[in-house]
């Protein structure tokens, strides 16, 4: 970590006293003896009232916005403790020089960071959870330490310049924009607006750096003119670039196999988690890996070793034998495109269970009635829906789509007809805390 004395001369704050800090901690229940504990100021939450709890948890230093009487700690005043964070993550950074990974994108980001950290060489460094935004990252930067050889870190955004914001901090070598999807599109105002705020990314890449390229997503060519003399490495599962794929199969239950070819040489991979959408995560990962040197024995045995992230496409056992794919993590169209496309695969009676798609503005109707049509198209057998929104989509599936006001309605009726010729993909945006419905339709032996 820091002195006391660093941190306070980066926030240009007095402080008379100084000793070794072990850890930076913005939540009072999680603070450990030897933190310095940094009072955020939130929507619903003020740090500043949890200063004297974190310090009884043994906070030995505070950065707050106001004085807080009798706390025996030094406490360092600063106008913006979020804006403070910043610069004491910023100056960490600057103390490592390991290779560092920076990614982003619509869809999949969370499963290829893992994938990342399944090939990484250890000591490695990965982005906990979803501690993504402009709070999540700079605390994860703060958990660099110099035994950590790589670092892959996740940046997302629901606004303009968050990802500047981040990524001026993380400082990577290697940058990727996964996909450009109509995601948290809400805040955006257009998918366009989602391509500009993702592409803030490569605006932070480092000198002699490298910039992984989606070539079959839409927007690949988008960020051409920012890019310009980087170094890039681009791949496909569609076509022969830097990194592709060579025989394609897939197991009769959606797993990928193929050959992986890049310009270090090929190796066999075989994927255990779901869809073609998981190829296109694998080629992600691969290309970053590829990009910081790191050797194609590596890369095979993290793309094999790697067994999914929960709630991402996670095969569970249901009721009866029943067949659940948890993918309640969040929804937007294309990645619910992409989950009926595994589901279409699956043998048997295929149901589709949706909650409400967020944050989609104006568009909010059109994508549930395309999910709709498309699980129709795609010959899935029954659409189950609960929510306000998601009712577009059961209502344009027609006779066999059903809308439910609650959950627990929904897992009443269709608990009663599972069986092991049934596979259930659950799916919803965050908001529709879907994976309370996959609890219910879970097996009682494998939920415990």
């Amino acid at each position: 970590m820091m002195t006391l004395a660093e941190v306070a001369s980066v926030l240009n704050a007095p402080c008379t006293e100084n000793f070794e800090l072990h850890g930076v901690c913005i939540d009072s229940l999680q603070v450990k003896p030897g933190n310095l504990f940094i009072a955020i100021k939130g929507d619903r939450f003020d740090g500043h009232d949890y200063i004297k709890k974190a310090v009884d948890n043994g906070a030995v230093a505070v950065i707050c916005e106001k004085q807080i009487e009798d706390v025996p700690v030094p406490q360092l005043l600063v106008k913006n403790t979020i804006d403070a964070l910043a610069k004491v993550a910023e100056k960490h950074r600057l103390k490592f020089t390991c290779a560092v990974i920076a990614l982003t994108g619509s869809n999949g980001k969370t499963t290829v960071k893992e994938m990342i950290a399944s090939i990484l060489p250890k000591p490695s460094y990965s982005t906990q959870g979803n501690y993504n935004n402009h709070i999540g990252a700079p605390l994860s930067v703060l958990n660099l330490n110099s035994e950590h050889r790589y670092a892959v870190f996740e940046l997302g955004a629901n606004h303009q310049g968050e990802i500047a914001h981040t990524v001026s901090i993380v400082k990577p070598k290697v940058t990727l924009i996964n996909n450009i999807a109509p995601a948290h599109i809400e805040g955006f105002g257009s998918i366009d607006g989602v391509a500009i705020a993702k592409g803030e990314i490569h605006q932070g890449l480092a000198v002699g750096g490298t910039a992984v390229i989606n070539d079959d997503d839409d927007y690949a060519h988008y960020w051409d003119s920012l890019l310009e003399g980087k170094n890039t490495v681009h791949f496909s599962v569609e076509e022969p670039k830097d990194v592709y794929t060579r025989d394609l199969t897939f197991t009769e239950d959606g797993r990928a196999q193929f050959l992986l070819v890049t310009p270090k040489g090929e190796c066999n991979i075989a994927l255990n988690v779901f869809g073609r959408h998981s190829v296109s995560n694998a080629l992600a990962a691969a290309s970053c890996a590829y990009a910081l040197g790191i050797s194609m024995s590596d890369i095979q045995a993290g793309l094999n070793a790697f067994g999914g992230v929960s709630g991402r496409m996670t095969r569970l056992v249901g009721k009866h034998g029943a067949v659940i794919i948890d993918d309640t993590y969040n929804a937007n169209l294309k990645s619910v495109l992409s989950a009926l496309d595994v589901l279409a695969k699956m043998k048997g009676r295929r149901v589709l269970v949706l909650g409400d798609m967020g944050e989609l503005g104006d568009h909010t109707r059109s994508h549930h009635q395309k999910v709709g049509q498309a699980a129709k198209e795609l010959g899935v057998d029954e659409v189950y829906t609960c929510g306000t929104d998601s009712k577009h989509a059961s209502d344009t599936f027609g006779d066999a789509g059903q809308h439910f006001e609650d959950q627990e309605a929904l897992i009443s009726v269709l608990s009663k007809d599972l069986d092991s010729q049934t596979t259930i993909l659950v799916k919803g945006s965050r908001s529709a805390a879907m994976e309370k419905v996959v609890h219910g339709l879970m097996d009682v032996n494998e939920a415990s």
